[in-house]
């Protein structure tokens, strides 16, 4: 049994990481200091092409979704659209502010927003319009929502989670919009396990967005701690999960509740703010962030080499690609995900289900996220058919071919069709 693969499980960190957060939980003095923050909107700003006064540091990638809804002014009875296939933490934002999430069905080759559907779905009370770079894979229609908006006071927002280093015609995405957002949260291309950026391409929101990020609070020492001690718990258990103790110290650490969680019970239930939604995004993990930065080209390369062995091997993405994509997950469609995720696990590798649930994760209380059954038929298929390949960087070569050969392994004992 070799050691743990898991696309979920802080897949960036690294020994530099551990060595890093334990740094820095020793020099409490630097939590809240402005160099590592100044640094890290320094480097975003050569890496997005734009002035380093368009990037806003926010605690989490949802933060900078509910601050740029906020300056919109989003109140009770408007309309946010968003796309089916995606994340509660795109969801819970439009609802903190009393608004209405609207569903937007998605294309099965691409997992982005499905541009008709979207044109039928605005109506007067549409306020604003969140466009998802679905695993890195560019929205390409920006230009066309603009114009089928030109004559109405609705903004775009991008949504970068999944996407920082893509492009659309060789502009970063994230700089199309209105707005737009990234996450450094512990799965996404670059992680400080909590943190996110908002990006702000309409220069009369730039003032009012300084102004409100100013005034909000530190971030607690002790959710601090908390965050700074998860590089180091996961590097722990991915380490000694193949001799039986990394699994019991990850089920100890998540009950107790010392391993912080991407998204709280809290948050799955719909609706109830955070308290550390509105606090200020210390220079304690913006480190962590500095650091992963250093060799990001060289990780989009690692990433784009692992996600171009899959296909060479006759396992196939359903979601198209080409040059200006970046990669966070390879997703794949099949008739029966259960099996193959079944099969991985008892080797130790742990695969990804985004989405499996049209507001995902599958904990979610649909009804509270304002979804209807039925209104978006091909993101509710998509979810039954979902399984995530790993890309990321520190994946050994050794362990690439593992993935491959059990995939190609359960596919020869009994053969079944890609999700159609």
């Amino acid at each position: 049994m070799h050691k743990l693969i898991s696309i979920g499980l802080s897949p960036n960190v690294q020994y530099r990481d551990v060595k890093l957060a334990l740094q820095t939980i020793i020099q409490p003095w630097i939590w809240y200091q402005k160099i590592a923050t100044n640094k890290l909107s320094e480097k975003l700003s050569d890496l997005l092409e734009i002035p380093k006064q368009n990037i806003f540091l926010t605690i989490s990638g949802r933060s900078a979704i509910f601050q740029a809804l906020k300056v919109i002014g989003i109140k009770e009875g408007d309309e946010v659209i968003i796309q089916a296939f995606t994340c509660v933490a795109v969801v819970n934002p439009i609802l903190w502010l009393n608004a209405k999430p609207v569903y937007v069905d998605i294309i099965k080759e691409t997992l982005n927003m499905d541009i008709c559907d979207l044109n039928n779905k605005i109506t007067p009370k549409t306020k604003a319009i969140i466009l998802q770079h679905t695993f890195g894979l560019p929205f390409t229609e920006i230009e066309q929502v603009k114009a089928m908006i030109k004559s109405r006071d609705i903004s775009i927002i991008e949504d970068c989670a999944h996407s920082l280093g893509a492009k659309i015609e060789n502009q970063n995405v994230g700089t199309i919009g209105d707005f737009g957002i990234l996450s450094f949260g512990r799965d996404k291309m670059v992680s400080s396990v909590f943190g996110g950026a908002l990006i702000v391409n309409h220069p009369k929101y730039q003032n009012l967005i300084q102004t409100n990020l100013v005034e909000l609070p530190k971030a607690s020492r002790k959710w601090i701690i908390k965050q700074l001690l998860h590089p180091v718990l996961t590097y722990l258990i991915i380490k000694s999960y193949h001799l039986g103790i990394g699994k019991i110290l990850q089920k100890l650490l998540s009950k107790s509740g010392v391993l912080s969680k991407a998204t709280s019970r809290q948050e799955k239930g719909c609706g109830v703010i955070p308290n550390w939604i509105e606090w200020q995004y210390p220079d304690a993990l913006a480190r962590l962030a500095l650091l992963q930065l250093k060799t990001f080209n060289e990780d989009l390369n690692r990433r784009n080499m692992i996600a171009e062995k899959y296909p060479s091997n006759k396992i196939i993405s359903s979601q198209s690609d080409n040059s200006s994509r970046v990669w966070l997950r390879y997703p794949i469609l099949v008739d029966d995900p259960n099996r193959f995720f079944d099969e991985f696990k008892k080797l130790n590798i742990y695969l990804g289900d985004w989405y499996n649930q049209v507001v995902a994760p599958k904990e979610v209380n649909l009804i509270k996220a304002c979804y209807e059954l039925g209104m978006t038929p091909n993101a509710k298929k998509i979810t039954m058919q979902i399984i995530n390949l790993p890309v990321y960087p520190k994946l050994t070569n050794l362990e690439i071919d593992v993935i491959i050969q059990v995939w190609n392994s359960l596919m020869l004992k009994n053969p079944i069709n890609y999700g159609s």
